[in-house]
């Protein structure tokens, strides 16, 4: 069974913005995806100072939250049912409480039929 890997939403990125939206939708492809096994996605986060907390919702179901306690960059890797992904989808990504997270390099790592 092959590996597929897409990757997306490349520059940085922060969120709030300064006009206030706490959110932004991606669009992302993964095409001939195998429904019946487990997916993983990773990206970069960077939270500013504060307790900024950041949610991921893909395809309108939540696959990740957490609230950040300081400002350190990390590399954060999320598993979650691959049942979730289909050929075409949108990644839901908000920031709120005190500080923004800024975030970049998106990957998926799923299996194809």
């Amino acid at each position: 069974m092959p590996v597929e890997y897409t990757s997306f939403e490349d520059i940085d990125e922060t969120l709030p913005k300064p006009n206030g939206d706490i959110d932004k939708v991606v669009s992302f492809a993964t095409p001939n995806v195998d429904t019946t096994k487990n997916a993983v996605l990773s990206f970069e986060a960077r939270p500013s100072s504060g307790r900024p907390t950041l949610e991921l919702s893909l395809n309108g179901h939540q696959i990740y939250s957490r609230t950040f306690a300081n400002a350190v960059e990390r590399v954060t890797q999320e598993n979650f049912p691959q049942s979730i992904l289909l050929p075409n989808n949108t990644l839901g990504i908000r920031v709120t409480g005190d500080g923004s997270v800024t975030f970049s390099d998106f990957h998926m790592l799923y299996k194809s039929n």
